[in-house]
């Protein structure tokens, strides 16, 4: 159901319950009453669309009203793995890029690396009542590049998990551990972010030069 859709729910619910008032108190009822019905529609859905992508974000409104904190952008990201590069057999470590698309009611996440990308296919922010501290937990589809898609060897479509702890409003670096179905696990650390949404690994490495 779209947000234009539950509002127009909403409203009608509403209106329906108010005219069973008016019956009930014995108000005389007239369609000039259900006028403004339309109007009221068309407000109340433009100003919660606008909310759901922008205000909310808004400092004092995020403080006040909202339990989520903004994460939107780009974010320069270290991983460090606990798979062994083939020539040096030292643990990965590398620069990629996490790209977090989020408005109020929706939230979608992918990692662009030189040689793959990720995205998330589930994914939820919870926070802590006792200190305000919020996680984001998701489970990833991997699916690397064509050209490093071997049919043997490390590189396969595989799925994974993530898990961002100790997240305060306004935090300038999120980390937490990762793993995967192939047996791989490690560490991410967004230690720099940019507003703007990369949708290429080579996109994001331009706008932290």
């Amino acid at each position: 159901m779209n947000i234009r859709t539950q509002i127009w729910t909403i409203v009608a619910l509403s209106v329906a319950v108010w005219l069973i008032t008016l019956l009930i108190y014995d108000v005389k009822l007239s369609w000039e009453l259900l006028k403004p019905f339309g109007t009221t529609v068309t407000v109340v859905t433009f100003a919660s669309i606008f909310f759901d992508k922008f205000a909310w974000q808004w400092p004092v409104i995020n403080w006040w009203m909202v339990r989520r904190p903004p994460l939107v952008g780009t974010w320069r990201t270290e991983l460090m793995s606990s798979y062994k590069n083939p020539e040096t057999g030292k643990n990965i470590e590398k620069t990629v890029y996490v790209v977090i698309s989020q408005t109020l009611l929706s939230l979608s996440v992918r990692m662009y690396t030189d040689k793959a990308k990720s995205f998330s296919i589930s994914q939820n922010i919870t926070v802590s009542e006792a200190d305000n501290l919020f996680e984001l937990a998701i489970v990833y589809q991997n699916v690397p590049d064509i050209e490093h898609r071997q049919t043997a060897g490390d590189s396969h479509i595989h799925y994974g998990a993530l898990h961002l702890t100790d997240i305060r409003r306004g935090a300038k670096e999120l980390s937490g551990p990762y793993w995967t179905d192939r047996g791989t696990n490690g560490r991410l650390r967004l230690v720099e972010h940019n507003s703007a949404l990369a949708t290429s690994f080579d996109e994001a490495v331009s706008l932290f030069k």
